[in-house]
């Protein structure tokens, strides 16, 4: 073989080593790129999920008060009960129960007691700096903040006697409400303060009434230790 042919074939294996060097290195190059680009779209995919959850965290309600139990007397919101959303329940005995803001609006007007027949046995309702709280008649009276996350989807739900609101403690929809037991009123109040829906439900009034309630909607239900409230889709 001479020299010239030698030299054009040493020359064509250097050539082929030099591409074989070049695609290992661009496959070794790509490779750190997906992994880069895989490990970036976890990330990514991590992010979105905490965020969900993060946004699912700042849905539930802030709580705000104190427990506490009262007897009969006269008590002010701020001062001697911390300002929040409670159920107030009956501990010990059957009287009147009270509740007005600082302008002597009336927001809570109910005889509270053990007897379902007679009395409500449980009030929710918010309790604001200056209200004034009146309990007659009775010796003790329990208050619970109310620890309960925001109903965020429409389904049944069972309400009682106090003050409800749209987008916290149900969801916007429209609903069936109905009362199996004892009559008492049902009232729904736009953002304003418009009633939208002023009724006697029960016994002695209709037996249901079909509501459509809007975020910041106001319900509030006086005499009644059940209403229940079943979306019509």
């Amino acid at each position: 073989m001479s020299d010239k042919m030698k030299k054009i074939i040493f020359k064509k294996i250097w050539i082929c080593l030099i591409v074989i060097i070049i695609i290992v290195i661009g496959m070794n190059v790509y490779g750190k790129s997906t992994s880069s680009f895989n490990e970036n779209k976890s990330n990514t995919s991590n992010n979105s999920i905490q965020k969900l959850r993060q946004s699912a965290t700042l849905k539930q309600r802030q709580i705000a008060g104190k427990a506490m139990d009262l007897g009969a007397g006269t008590f002010f919101g701020g001062k001697n009960i911390q300002a929040g959303l409670y159920d107030i329940t009956p501990v010990d005995g059957r009287g009147n129960c009270t509740i007005e803001d600082n302008k002597g609006k009336v927001n809570i007007s109910e005889t509270l007691g053990m007897d379902r027949g007679m009395c409500v046995t449980k009030i929710r309702t918010k309790i604001t700096n200056e209200d004034r709280i009146q309990l007659y008649g009775i010796n003790k009276v329990h208050f619970e903040p109310v620890v309960s996350s925001s109903d965020t989807t429409s389904q049944s739900i069972q309400l009682y006697t106090g003050t409800w609101a749209v987008g916290e403690d149900i969801a916007k929809g429209t609903y069936i409400a109905t009362s199996s037991k004892g009559s008492g009123n049902l009232a729904v109040y736009n953002k304003d303060g418009m009633t939208k829906v002023n009724k006697i439900l029960g016994t002695d009034g209709v037996k249901e009434v079909t509501v459509d309630l809007e975020d910041y909607n106001t319900i509030v239900i006086s005499n009644l230790n059940q209403v229940t409230l079943t979306p019509t889709n």
